[in-house]
Protein backbone atom coordinates (compact mmCIF):
# COMPACT_ATOMS: atom_id res chain seq x y z
CA UNK A 1 0.00 0.00 0.00
CA UNK A 2 1.41 3.26 -0.25
CA UNK A 3 0.39 6.09 1.50
CA UNK A 4 0.85 9.72 -0.23
CA UNK A 5 1.40 13.18 0.83
CA UNK A 6 -2.23 14.05 0.67
CA UNK A 7 -5.61 14.72 3.00
CA UNK A 8 -6.33 10.56 2.77
CA UNK A 9 -2.84 9.86 3.25
CA UNK A 10 -2.62 11.63 6.16
CA UNK A 11 -5.98 9.93 7.38
CA UNK A 12 -4.80 6.63 6.22
CA UNK A 13 -1.66 6.95 8.53
CA UNK A 14 -3.26 8.48 11.51
CA UNK A 15 -6.23 5.74 11.36
CA UNK A 16 -3.22 2.76 11.09
CA UNK A 17 -1.42 4.13 14.23
CA UNK A 18 -4.50 4.67 16.49
CA UNK A 19 -5.66 1.13 15.33
CA UNK A 20 -2.19 -0.51 16.19
CA UNK A 21 -2.34 1.28 19.42
CA UNK A 22 -6.26 0.24 20.21
CA UNK A 23 -5.26 -3.48 19.28
CA UNK A 24 -1.90 -3.14 21.57
CA UNK A 25 -4.24 -1.90 24.47
CA UNK A 26 -7.09 -4.39 23.59
CA UNK A 27 -4.44 -7.16 24.17
CA UNK A 28 -3.52 -5.82 27.18
CA UNK A 29 0.35 -4.87 26.53
CA UNK A 30 0.06 -1.85 29.03
CA UNK A 31 0.67 -4.29 31.51
CA UNK A 32 4.02 -5.28 30.08
CA UNK A 33 4.89 -1.54 30.88
CA UNK A 34 5.57 -2.24 34.53
CA UNK A 35 9.49 -3.15 32.89
CA UNK A 36 9.62 0.79 33.55
CA UNK A 37 9.88 0.38 37.53
CA UNK A 38 11.95 -3.09 37.53
CA UNK A 39 8.73 -4.95 38.25
CA UNK A 40 9.44 -8.37 35.79
CA UNK A 41 7.93 -8.11 32.63
CA UNK A 42 8.06 -8.69 28.82
CA UNK A 43 10.62 -5.49 27.89
CA UNK A 44 9.83 -6.06 24.41
CA UNK A 45 5.57 -5.13 24.65
CA UNK A 46 5.99 -3.35 27.22
CA UNK A 47 8.59 -0.93 24.82
CA UNK A 48 6.18 -1.16 21.67
CA UNK A 49 3.78 -0.77 23.66
CA UNK A 50 5.04 3.04 25.24
CA UNK A 51 6.34 3.82 21.63
CA UNK A 52 2.98 3.12 19.97
CA UNK A 53 1.20 5.32 23.06
CA UNK A 54 3.67 7.99 21.94
CA UNK A 55 3.00 7.68 18.58
CA UNK A 56 -0.99 8.06 19.18
CA UNK A 57 -0.71 11.21 21.60
CA UNK A 58 2.26 13.10 20.00
CA UNK A 59 1.94 11.78 16.07
CA UNK A 60 -1.91 11.02 15.39
CA UNK A 61 -3.80 14.49 16.22
CA UNK A 62 -1.01 16.64 13.93
CA UNK A 63 -2.06 13.94 10.64
CA UNK A 64 -5.37 14.49 11.70
CA UNK A 65 -5.10 18.50 11.57
CA UNK A 66 -2.86 18.53 8.84
CA UNK A 67 -5.17 16.41 6.61
CA UNK A 68 -8.14 18.86 7.68
CA UNK A 69 -6.03 21.77 6.51
CA UNK A 70 -4.62 20.21 3.31
CA UNK A 71 -8.30 19.61 2.49
CA UNK A 72 -9.30 22.89 3.13
CA UNK A 73 -6.50 24.59 0.69
CA UNK A 74 -6.91 22.06 -1.54
CA UNK A 75 -10.95 23.17 -1.63
CA UNK A 76 -10.02 26.68 -2.21
CA UNK A 77 -7.15 26.60 -4.29
CA UNK A 78 -9.51 24.43 -6.54
CA UNK A 79 -12.89 26.95 -6.38
CA UNK A 80 -10.45 29.82 -7.13
CA UNK A 81 -8.91 28.30 -10.01
CA UNK A 82 -12.11 26.96 -11.01
CA UNK A 83 -13.63 31.19 -10.45
CA UNK A 84 -10.05 32.64 -12.70
CA UNK A 85 -10.52 30.13 -15.74
CA UNK A 86 -11.94 31.07 -18.62
CA UNK A 87 -15.33 29.59 -19.83
CA UNK A 88 -14.94 27.24 -22.68
CA UNK A 89 -15.59 28.37 -25.88
CA UNK A 90 -18.43 26.84 -27.86
CA UNK A 91 -18.44 26.03 -31.81
CA UNK A 92 -21.68 26.45 -33.71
Amino acid sequence: MKITLSPRGFLVTAMLLGGTFAIAHALGLREQTRFLSGTPAWVFLGALYGVLYLASVLIVPPLVIAALSFAAIERILREREAVQAPPPETTP
